[in-house]
């Protein structure tokens, strides 16, 4: 189930159980007008978040989909699923509009740059792939990709200026990585299990981790 909560009264506000299984992944729109959230049943689902009101449901993963991410502007949806697959899609009217495709292993996690021009997902063996986004209609493309890990790569998240990125991983550990040299500029460790989300304060120095 999916519950939507009043932050300064604690007041749920709606619930909602979009089909069955798990919810892996949840997204607010950068304007918060729809909230995502997908799973064990390998669809999207949007609903309007002020009402609860459905949206849209987005179809076409034959893997479940662990990873949902809006662009900064809202432009698109991507979702990263165990297909090996990114999905960008129209979130206003449920179009696909394109279907990134290379990477080796199953998708776990996907991210934004917050300029909008490129994006990060991260797989199951412990690979983070980079893609290159147009800024009119031309396609997307992979530029590269990382050996970050020895585990699944759960997290990924830009530095606010785009120079770093932060991934926390199956392999019990986080790391933060130089962008212009693909080099680890800090590696964290200590969990005694997986990392499943690490993240970045609005300051960049301070990074919270958690398993």
């Amino acid at each position: 189930r999916i519950r939507l909560w009043d932050q300064a009264s604690g007041r749920l506000l709606w619930e909602r159980r979009p089909g069955a299984g798990q919810l892996f992944a949840v997204a607010f729109s950068p304007a918060g007008d729809l909230v995502a959230a997908s799973g064990e049943g390998r669809q999207v689902y949007l609903w309007e978040s002020a009402s609860g009101t459905f949206h849209e449901i987005l179809e076409g993963h034959t893997g479940q989909i662990h990873g949902l991410a809006f662009s900064p502007e809202g432009r698109w949806l991507a979702s990263a699923s165990d297909d090996r697959t990114v999905r960008l899609w129209d979130p206003r009217s449920g179009q696909l509009l394109h279907q990134l495709t290379g990477a080796a292993q199953d998708l776990h996690s996907v991210t934004f740059r917050l300029d909008g021009r490129e994006l990060a997902t991260g797989s199951a063996d412990g690979r983070i792939y980079f893609w290159s986004l147009p800024d009119g209609k031309g396609q997307p493309s992979l530029r590269r990709q990382i050996d970050a890990h020895r585990g699944w790569v759960w997290s990924l998240q830009y530095a606010r200026d785009g120079q770093s990125l932060l991934s926390g991983s199956g392999d019990w550990t986080a790391a933060v990585w130089n962008l212009a040299t693909g080099e680890r500029t800090v590696h964290f460790e200590g969990h005694i299990d997986e990392v499943f989300a690490a993240s970045f304060s609005t300051q960049v120095k301070p990074i919270a981790i958690s398993r």
